[in-house]
């Protein structure tokens, strides 16, 4: 049974509900001023945030929501971008600041007749906001070199950006495999292409991981060696912990890594690879949680985040890429009575039709493909009464997961309108395909990104289409089940949803149709069938014109995800022995390709 996270209030408690994590669980439901509930996740599954919350006399909770991660629950590589860039811009301006206040006070210092050393330190004023980074790089076996060289990057993207100064940020980096080695030191370098030299100057070494051995090094030696020579105690020490995970020789580092942040020092932790020890990172980083600890799916997400970090230029028209989340691991739910998307898919688009005198209504979905045109169901774009809706009725909503939160949302009109020549309104949907040409490019950005395109010709060995192979539906529709012949009011839901459904073989979908009792022309050579037959899993209407997707790494790492079809027509929704009916683009695609026009 799925479990959800509850937010209103009973009459008979003094706190509202804290809800109950996903893969977990809590061992109380009194919520009276005072009392305290535990919480804790399934085998398997890492708690983050508080095991034990308090209600309080302010009728909230103590402590953070409580979290259950499991080892597949990849950090979406756009929110870590955020979250990393805001520290990095944190830690530059403070940085910034605190040099100027040092700047000023050296002046005064001058200016009222302070003695000056030959060296050009002043007696008696120390500079107190100095942030001194080491960067902890696993150099193991497991991680091999070519990955190495990309945490060493990611290193040098916090340099370039935060700069490195005599009197400013240091940085100082270590590599441990069984042992712990120190590369350099703080103290060695006094500017930024310094620091960038000397990191582009490490080696890669492999054997085992022994991150205890790396903390206990920086506890004991660098630290007190670097605030000595700097002649500073009112340095702020920051850690990155870059590493693959697969092994942890040398003890349990959560002890080393207490006495640490006990003594100030901020730790963050960058996990690469599905095999890495969450549970240990968790434990090693700083609070919060979530701001320091980031869980990759690969090392190629982590060379998206040092163009990221660094403002570098990322080209967002790349298509089918920013959600390294979910990679292959994708089973988190159902459209039908299921689970909310947490992240954003990028290419989503939601249309509206305008009703006289009133507000804009959500119909369907749909999906970038281009700067210009969105690919959508033909079906869509008929009325009731089989008439063709106009340019004028329709506005295109990009950007969005929850529709009630628009921060990202960019709103188009469409220009023109291009249903498949050999498409016909009524209860066949062969050929149920159409482009929405709009009045003005978008923008991409890192929530507004066009999807792939399968090829014209398939390679044999791809698993586009192969019956077993498993796609990925999304959709704002109806979350019900609808049994056969039902009918029931539509209402979208405002929350994004996702559903993972199994391919089934071109003989069942045919012989699903004629179990039914439909015209065998119902099925075509242009659709293909998904779904377990169960009952439950699905799409609904309100879900039609939206992509139906399969995942792929590319050849740098990255999961990337292309539309293999588009939600079209089904009987009922989550219904015992059924299975949803998709157009197969595939098969289109030609057509969709002679509609746009080429990249410039």
């Amino acid at each position: 049974m799925e479990q959800r996270i509850g937010k209103m209030r009973s009459f008979n408690n003094y706190c509202p509900d804290p809800g109950i994590p996903v893969n977990g669980m809590k061992n109380s439901s009194n919520y009276d001023m005072g009392e305290k509930v535990r919480f804790s996740c399934y085998g398997g599954h890492t708690l983050v945030g508080s095991e034990v919350r308090e209600c309080l006399p302010s009728r909230e909770w103590s402590g953070e929501e409580a979290k259950c991660f499991g080892p597949y629950d990849f950090d979406n590589s756009a929110k870590i971008s955020e979250i990393l860039k805001e520290a990095v811009a944190e830690k530059e301006a403070e940085q910034k600041r605190k040099l100027e206040e040092y700047h000023k006070a050296l002046f005064e210092t001058w200016h009222n007749g302070t003695q000056v050393m030959p060296m050009g330190r002043v007696l008696d004023i120390n500079f107190p906001g100095r942030l001194i980074f080491y960067f902890t790089f696993d150099v193991s076996g497991s991680v091999r070199e070519v990955n190495f060289r990309k945490s060493v990057e990611f290193a040098k993207a916090i340099v370039k950006k935060v700069g490195i100064s005599k009197n400013g940020a240091r940085a100082g980096a270590l590599t441990f495999s069984s042992k712990a080695r120190t590369q350099f030191l703080p103290l060695q370098y006094e500017t930024t292409e310094e620091v960038l030299a000397a990191l582009d100057r490490l080696n890669f070494t492999g054997g085992g991981t022994a991150a205890n051995t790396a903390l206990t090094h920086i506890r004991e030696s660098l630290i007190p060696l670097t605030e000595k020579w700097l002649l500073n105690k009112g340095m702020k020490s920051i850690i990155f912990i870059l590493t693959d995970g697969k092994a942890n020789m040398g003890g349990d580092p959560k002890e080393e890594a207490e006495l640490l942040k006990q003594g100030g020092v901020e730790i963050y932790c960058i996990g690469v690879t599905n095999s890495v020890l969450q549970d240990s990172l968790y434990k090693i980083a700083s609070d919060p949680k979530e701001e320091h600890v980031f869980i990759l799916q690969n090392y190629a997400t982590l060379s998206f985040l040092v163009e990221e970090i660094t403002n570098g230029t990322i080209d967002y028209s790349k298509c089918g890429l920013g959600l390294e989340k979910l990679g292959k691991k994708v089973g988190r739910g159902r459209t039908v009575g299921g689970r909310q998307a947490t992240e954003p898919w990028p290419w989503m688009a939601a249309l509206y039709f305008i009703r006289p005198g009133l507000p804009p209504e959500f119909q369907c979905g749909g999906s970038i493909i281009h700067e210009s045109f969105i690919l959508t169901a033909a079906h869509c774009l008929y009325t009731k009464n089989s008439k063709k809706r106009e340019e004028r009725e329709i506005i295109v909503k990009l950007g969005l997961t929850d529709v009630k939160n628009q921060t990202a949302l960019q709103e188009f009109e469409v220009k023109k309108i291009i249903v498949h020549p050999g498409y016909r309104f009524g209860a066949i949907y062969d050929y149920d395909i159409a482009l929405l040409q709009l009045k003005r490019p978008m923008e991409f950005n890192a929530l507004i990104r066009p999807v792939c395109l399968p090829p014209p010709e398939l390679p044999p060995d791809i698993s586009f289409y192969k019956p077993g192979e498993y796609v990925v539906a999304i959709g704002w529709g109806h979350t019900g089940i609808v049994q056969i012949m039902e009918q029931v009011a539509f209402k979208p839901v405002d929350q994004l949803k996702e559903v993972i459904l199994p391919i089934q073989s071109e003989e069942r979908c045919r012989r699903n149709v004629l179990d039914r009792h439909l015209h065998e022309k119902s099925f075509s050579e242009r659709m293909f069938c998904a779904g377990d037959g169960r009952g439950g899993n699905d799409t609904c209407q309100g879900d039609s014109g939206g992509p139906l997707m399969q995942s792929l790494l590319n050849e740098d790492g990255y999961t990337y995800w292309t539309q293999v079809g588009i939600v079209s027509w089904g009987t009922g929704c989550g219904v015992v022995n059924t299975y949803g009916y998709y157009t197969h683009v595939q098969k289109l695609v030609d057509w969709v390709i002679s509609n746009i026009p080429p990249k410039a």
